[in-house]
């Protein structure tokens, strides 16, 4: 098993906020935090946020 950190991506404001990305997983909190602050400066109704996940040996998910 491995820890990385899930880029979370949620568009929309209020009621109307929706998850639109939760399958990006990075080693690198910093580079993770980067790409969520790249996105969020793109708009106001942009959010994203990185959170660490345990990531179960043999799974078929890709880390970046």
């Amino acid at each position: 098993m491995q820890h990385a950190f899930l880029l979370f991506v949620f568009l929309g404001t209020g009621e109307d906020k929706k998850m639109v990305s939760s399958d990006l997983y990075f080693r690198n909190l910093n580079e993770c935090v980067w790409y969520a602050q790249t996105l969020h400066n793109q708009g106001k109704t942009i959010t994203a946020y990185c959170l660490p996940k345990l990531i179960a040996d043999g799974s078929n998910v890709k880390v970046y």
